[in-house]
C-alpha cells in the first residue's frame, strides 16, 4: 500500500506505468489546483498506464499539452473487480 500526494500542478515529462500493484492511492488536495500533467514529447504514448492493478484518484485533475490522435492521458486494462 502506497499512497502519493499532490499539490499543486505536477507536469511530468515521462509517462507514467502502475503495472500488477495493489493498494495504490494517488491524492490531491482538491481538482481544481491539484493537477498532474504531460508535457513530454507528441505521440510518445499514453501517459498514465494502469494494468492489473488496484489504484484510486483522489481530488486531482489530469491534463496533457499535446494533442496526438490515439494517445490518451489515462489507459487501464485488467483492473480488479
Amino acid at each position: 500500500n502506497t499512497t502519493y500526494f499532490i499539490r499543486g500542478t505536477v507536469n511530468c515529462v515521462n509517462l507514467l506505468s502502475i503495472n500488477g500493484l495493489n493498494g495504490v492511492s494517488i491524492r490531491g488536495w482538491d481538482r481544481d489546483s491539484s493537477k498532474l500533467v504531460y508535457t513530454g514529447v507528441a505521440g510518445a504514448g499514453d501517459f498514465i498506464t494502469i494494468i492489473d492493478s488496484s489504484v484510486e484518484f483522489i481530488g486531482l485533475s489530469f491534463g496533457s499539452i499535446n494533442n496526438t490522435a490515439g494517445d490518451v492521458v489515462l489507459r487501464a486494462n485488467k483492473l480488479p473487480i
